[in-house]
């Protein structure tokens, strides 16, 4: 990682004054965003003036046997996370610290519980400290996204700004949407930005660049530490000058950043300068942390994030929301029993969605407007008369709108689209951070021919689990007698865990980490509707699009719907069914492994209970962590290109849709030679013309692959190009072009991706 140093003598702008005229414009604008509580405070004003409430011991010590329950009983992914990641061993971190509480702060408590729950890699799997800080949302006046430059390096570009004018801009001459982020707090920004341990977690180089960019500006106070450049080993312990414990008065210890100090490079600009923004604490932004139903799939801190961004920058989208649901005769948070008839006289349904909260679409000849892409977008300039639609689908949880609704909401868009979109449709999931899982894979039926099999879910085969299921099983034959509150706890118990409970003789049997899989969707839920859209489809993703997003675009892949084209490599693989701790008291008996007992007022516990495991073309593969590869990877490769929401990957797939015909490069074999100088690869093809062969980033061969082509490559492997650490493992990259025409005849497009990693065998020892 090689950055250039900051120049020296360089003056730091304060960007103070244009920060605060930002928080006072949004405040301003309460009404008009539902927002009727929403605060403001500078961060050390939050921090003097809302202390952490206090725990005691035994509240602390609550908390952690609760979390080391979850983990050590109910948590699925955990085997398959430490064999993952090295680092991944929340009960031994949760030990230690319960070994420490009386030595611990609050700010430490808090901060160790985040870290902990971090460690397995899953934004379901999270704990959620208390208010003031639970519900509040720290913020700078400006939005981060990475992209990766021409060497493959990630870079960050700020790409939208709070609003200081009333035409909508910061005000600022320099600092602007498309400056390039060169350092944050004198770091290089790669470092600050994807290593810090605060960050939401993330697995792989290219997430932890995605989400280390939302974090460094708008980080939910619920899930993350405070902004802070101080490692928590380095924090005073009680009776020390430092945070204390957090009863009264300020510390003197930094353990929060007041400002932060941005060098960047202004647009169309290789001069260096450097400005210094104060760090802000929101409040009062409602409370999105219930999980309506048992069947959902959402990661909170995604949500939480892409709500506050929404606030920040991108409040014209939310005001044309709010329009909408005004004159559909919608409150911002429940769905009018009225309102329909008479709403088309406000609002013209075949332009806005009657759940605007959960979709936006646009067409070919439509208006433009917040939220949606230029109409303009959505063509193929070599077939000028070609008609496309879009649709944006935000989250599969709906403000006041549940799985039928959403479900009937789809179908009417689609029923639109068959007549202003018949030559392609192009779906949007990026930042989709899931919701409903019924409504995810009740929705793919509507795009295809094919019968759609939902995904399955597993529990943790532990023998703690196996025991509950056996005592529920025991309970519901009244094998044993109930108490009132058993026998009131009982219906839900069954309705969650009856498949699970009914096959536990065998999950116990077969001795493996999982029980037996069985579906949250009905099979016949996935396909009572049938295909709607009679067009073809291609879907957007983005390492952002998680829980019932990733499932939603399992489902499209794996029944072959169209291609999935990521502007990341792959989406955030949320592959679990979430519960809160509440739900588990509401649901799980007590047992002597499971003494499940209420945490203190505020405080949060979620895990993903049950483990999803895919269907169709990739039956039996796990979608946590790995996630849905795209079959096309499309990312943004300069600042330019991220501008309005990455609209060249629109553009881009109207192209491909435009073509009428399906591209496939799967990998069907990549095995070494027996003398490691070259790669056996064994390809299927569909309309790709040209391939181009990849080994660590180098192009290493390029071939036709018309339809007389063979389908088994030998690519050379060239032994310079080896990674120094590990040689033997090599990085195989194919790119896929068709030539489809353009303004100037026939052009090479690229139509498809792929990328594995291969090992070669160990050269020989000497003397062998």
């Amino acid at each position: 990682m090689v950055d250039e140093p900051i120049p020296d003598g360089l003056a730091v702008e304060d960007g103070s004054d244009l920060t605060r005229q930002a928080w006072e414009m949004l405040k301003s604008e309460r009404q008009a965003l539902k927002l009727p509580d929403l605060e403001i405070y500078p961060l050390a004003e939050f921090i003097r003036g809302f202390p952490f409430p206090l725990l005691t011991i035994e509240q602390k010590t609550a908390i952690v046997d609760q979390a080391i329950l979850m983990f050590q009983h109910l948590y699925p992914h955990l085997p398959f996370k430490q064999q993952q990641f090295s680092f991944a061993d929340p009960l031994q971190d949760l030990r230690e610290l319960r070994a420490i509480l009386a030595a611990t702060t609050e700010v430490q408590f808090h901060n160790s519980m985040i870290r902990a729950c971090n460690s397995v890699v899953d934004t379901h799997t999270i704990y959620g400290v208390p208010p003031p800080y639970g519900g509040a949302v720290a913020f700078l006046p400006f939005q981060l996204r990475a992209y990766q430059d021409k060497d493959g390096c990630n870079r960050f570009a700020v790409t939208r700004l709070m609003k200081t004018q009333e035409d909508g801009s910061f005000g600022h001459p320099l600092f602007a949407p498309g400056a390039t982020i060169t350092h944050v707090n004198w770091f290089a920004a790669q470092l600050y930005i994807q290593e810090s341990p605060d960050r939401l977690p993330a697995g792989n180089p290219v997430s932890r660049a995605a989400r280390g960019a939302i974090c460094a500006t708008v980080r939910p106070l619920t899930f993350c530490p405070l902004p802070s450049m101080v490692p928590l080993e380095q924090m005073p312990a009680v009776g020390d000058d430092g945070a204390g414990d957090n009863r009264s008065s300020p510390p003197g210890w930094p353990f929060g950043e007041e400002t932060t100090t941005i060098h960047y490079r202004p647009p169309g600009s290789s001069e260096i300068k450097a400005i210094r923004f104060p760090w802000a604490v929101a409040t009062g932004l409602g409370d999105s942390s219930v999980i309506p139903t048992s069947a959902f799939s959402v990661s909170a801190p995604f949500q939480a994030t892409a709500s506050m961004n929404g606030i920040l920058v991108h409040r014209e989208d939310l005001h044309e929301q709010r329009r909408i649901e005004m004159g559909l005769g919608l409150t911002p948070f429940s769905v009018m029993p009225d309102a329909g008839d008479g709403a088309t006289s406000q609002v013209d349904l075949t332009r806005v969605s009657k759940i605007p909260s959960v979709f936006v679409f646009q067409y070919t000849g439509g208006i433009a407007g917040a939220g949606v892409p230029a109409p303009d977008i959505l063509r193929d300039e070599s077939r000028p008369d070609a008609k496309f639609g879009y649709l944006k689908i935000r989250t599969f949880t709906g403000e006041g709108a549940g799985a039928d609704q959403m479900i009937a909401e789809f179908r009417r868009i689609l029923t639109l689209m068959n007549d202003k979109a018949p030559d392609g449709l192009v779906l949007d999931v990026r930042g989709n951070p899931g919701g409903d899982i019924r409504a995810a894979e009740s929705m793919p039926q509507m795009l295809t021919d094919r019968r759609i099999t939902p995904a399955f879910f597993h529990l943790a085969n532990t023998p703690a689990v196996q025991a509950m299921l056996r005592l529920l099983r025991d309970e519901s034959r009244h094998n044993v007698p109930l108490t009132v509150q058993q026998e009131a706890m009982l219906p839900d118990a069954l309705l969650e865990l009856q498949p699970w409970i009914d096959d536990v003789e065998d999950s116990a049997k077969n001795g493996g980490p999982l029980t037996a899989g069985h579906q949250l969707t009905p099979i016949d839920d996935a396909n009572r509707i049938g295909r709607v859209f009679r067009g073809r489809s291609v879907l957007l993703t983005d390492v952002s699009t998680y829980s019932a997003g990733d499932i939603f675009a399992a489902a499209y892949q794996d029944h072959e719907i169209g291609a999935v084209i990521g502007v990341d490599p792959s989406t955030g693989g949320g592959g679990g069914n979430v519960w809160t701790h509440q739900d588990i008291l509401r649901k799980l008996p007590v047992t002597p492994d499971l003494p499940w007992q209420k945490l203190p007022d505020g405080v949060t516990l979620r895990l993903a209970i049950r483990r999803c495991i895919r269907t169709g073309i990739n039956s039996g593969v796990a979608l946590e962590d790995a996630g849905v590869t795209a079959d096309l990877y499309f990312p943004p490769d300069s600042a330019e290109s991220l501008m309005d929401g990455f609209p060249g990957v629109i553009s881009h797939a109207c192209r491909m849709l435009g073509a009428g015909k399906e591209f496939l490069l799967r990998v069907r074999s990549a095995a070494p030679l027996p003398d490691g100088a070259a790669l056996q690869v064994g390809l299927d093809l569909k309309n790709v013309d040209t391939l181009c062969f990849f080994i660590n980033s180098r192009l290493a061969l390029s071939i036709a692959a018309g339809p007389d082509a063979p389908s088994s490559f030998t690519v050379p492997v060239d032994s310079t190009l080896l990674f120094e650490d590990d040689p033997e493992l090599l990085l195989l990259s194919i790119n896929g072009f068709a030539a489809l025409p353009g303004a100037n005849g026939l052009e090479p497009v690229i139509v498809a991706t792929s990328e594995q990693m291969v090992r070669r065998p160990a050269p020989p020892a000497s003397g062998d």
